[in-house]
């Protein structure tokens, strides 16, 4: 079951990505290295296809 939003962007942080700024609204727009992630910041969990992106992109798979 993929996780909330707000914990996979506290643990993004953690792993020493930066906030850039740049979302609009309810998302949350994320740097390291060159490579950019956007996170959409609501209370619901991650559709499976976005959660699979979101990992591939950080490095964890």
């Amino acid at each position: 079951m993929p996780p909330k939003p707000s914990k996979v962007y506290r643990r993004l942080l953690k792993e020493g990505w930066r906030d850039s700024g740049l979302g609009k609204g309810s998302h949350r727009v994320l740097t390291k290295n060159g490579v950019t992630i956007t996170i959409p910041y609501h209370a619901r969990e991650f559709k499976k296809g976005l959660w699979e992106t979101i990992k591939k992109r950080a490095g964890w798979r």
